[in-house]
């Protein structure tokens, strides 16, 4: 995904042809609804927005809610209302100071990075040690540190290593003063 959002170029391989270098214009959104508490710290290529409402399922305006959705899936069918999207989207003027591709999250980001960009990291470390302590060991295989980093906290496999030295962990087991 990284490659995704911060390349300039792909490599274009298509059957029967030469491989080609390509210009890499993409545009990604993605919705949840949980807070991405994977992000790791200092991550600057996502803009995060919370969106709260009272049109969820059974929410007061749930009826309105939906009616606006059917009417953005009507629009969508139609190619002449997706073309005045894309000309309204692709015409607008970016203020000076926002840089999409270097996002200030001092300046531009929303309260939700804020409170993310600043926890996230903390959060896993806890989320580690509770699982290294839950495992009642002086001794835990690197295999199973990486397997719990990688499937249950959704990190970076090369990431174990500097967490477990955080926590005070070694090679040959935890610190002990």
């Amino acid at each position: 995904m990284k490659t995704f959002i911060t390349d300039r170029e792909v490599l274009s391989e298509r059957k029967g042809r030469e491989a080609e270098l390509l210009p890499l214009v993409s545009c990604f959104v993605f919705t949840t609804n949980h807070l991405p508490t994977w992000l790791e710290p200092g991550e600057r290529r996502y803009f995060i927005v919370q969106t709260d409402h009272d049109g969820f399922s059974s929410g007061p305006k749930a009826a309105e809610f939906g009616n606006l959705v059917a009417e953005v899936y009507d629009a969508l069918d139609k190619p002449g209302e997706v073309a005045s999207l894309y000309n309204a989207l692709i015409n607008r003027q970016i203020s000076e100071y926002f840089n999409p591709t270097s996002l200030n999250t001092e300046l531009h980001g929303t309260a939700v990075m804020k409170q993310l960009l600043g926890t996230s990291g903390e959060t896993v470390l806890d989320q580690l040690e509770e699982y290294l302590f839950s495992q009642a060991r002086a001794v835990i295989t690197q295999a199973k540190v990486k397997n719990y980093v990688v499937k249950e906290l959704r990190q970076n496999g090369n990431r174990t290593r500097h967490m477990m030295q955080e926590l005070g962990w070694t090679q040959h087991g935890p610190v002990t003063v």
